[in-house]
C-alpha cells in the first residue's frame, strides 16, 4: 500500500517534527492559511480529483473520544500526535496507571484530541484509521487503536514501509484495505480531526504535544505517573474547597 500526500482542507497550521530530549513536538504559528495534510491510500498519483465518502449510517467515528464517566468531577483534555515519541511514552508508560487510579474510579474524565505533528501525513493517517475503527464501537475501539499505534509507533511512523504496516494494523482490527482507503475520505472522520486541531490552535494555544488542558488552562502534568497523580490530586482538592 502506498501513501500520498494531497492538498487538504483541514486546519490551518504547520507543525515541526518531534524534537528535544523529552520527545515532545513543538508547534509553530501558521504562516497564512496553510492547509493541513490529508492522506490517500492506494490512489492514482496522477489523479487529484476530490473524493468524499459519506459517513456510514449510525457511525460513531465523529464523536468526542473520551474515557471515564461524563459525570466525573474533573475533565482532562489531551492534545497529542501519533507520531510524537513523547506522546507515545505518556500513553504506554503513564496513562495506564492514571486510568486505573482516576479514570476507572470515576474521578477523572479523559478526553483525547488529535493534533498531528511531523510527519503530518502519517499522523493524519493514523488518526483517520483510529476514527474508522470507532465507527461501530465508539471510544472503546478508538482508544484500542490509539494504544496499538502508540505501541507500534516506530514500526509504522518511522519504519521503512509505513503504508504496509498501517494496512497490517488495520487488518488486525478487521478493517479491509478497501475500507481503510475509504476512511481517508470519510466526511465525519476528517471533520472531527480538523475540529480538534482548530480547537487546539484557537481555543487552547497548543504549542507542544502532549499538552493537557483543565478548565481551559494548560495543565502541568508532571512528566511522570507520580507527578501527574500529584497534579490531579491538587485539582481534585480545589473542587472540594
Amino acid at each position: 500500500m502506498r501513501l500520498f500526500v494531497l492538498s487538504g482542507l483541514a486546519a490551518a497550521m504547520t507543525l515541526t517534527a518531534c524534537s528535544g530530549g523529552d520527545g515532545e513536538a513543538d508547534a509553530k504559528t501558521p504562516a497564512g492559511d496553510a492547509a493541513a495534510s490529508e492522506v490517500a491510500t492506494g490512489a492514482d498519483e496522477a489523479s487529484n480529483a476530490p473524493r468524499v465518502v459519506p459517513a456510514p449510517e449510525g457511525s460513531l467515528a465523529g464523536e468526542v473520544m473520551a474515557l471515564g464517566s461524563p459525570d466525573a468531577p474533573l475533565t482532562i483534555i489531551e492534545y497529542a500526535s501519533l507520531t510524537c515519541p513523547g506522546c507515545a511514552a505518556f500513553h504506554v508508560q503513564i496513562l495506564p496507571e492514571i486510568k486505573e487510579k482516576y479514570i476507572d474510579t470515576g474521578k477523572v474524565r479523559f478526553e483525547f484530541r488529535e493534533f498531528p505533528t511531523d510527519p503530518q501525513n502519517l499522523a493524519y493517517a493514523g488518526f483517520y484509521l483510529a476514527r474508522c475503527a470507532a465507527t461501530q464501537k465508539g471510544s472503546s475501539a478508538y482508544f484500542a487503536m490509539i494504544d496499538t499505534l502508540f505501541k507500534r509507533q516506530r514500526d509504522w511512523a518511522y519504519g521503512p514501509t509505513p503504508g504496509e504496516t498501517l494496512e497490517e494494523i488495520a487488518a488486525q482490527a478487521g478493517i479491509s484495505r478497501e475500507a481503510l482507503q475509504d476512511c481517508f475520505f470519510r466526511e465525519e472522520v476528517k471533520t472531527a480531526v480538523a475540529q480538534n486541531v482548530t480547537a487546539g490552535i484557537e481555543e487552547h494555544n497548543v504549542g507542544v504535544t502532549p499538552s493537557f488542558i483543565v478548565n481551559d488552562i494548560a495543565f502541568d502534568w508532571g512528566r511522570s505517573a507520580e507527578g501527574m497523580s500529584n497534579a490531579i490530586e491538587a485539582e481534585l482538592a480545589k473542587l472540594e474547597q
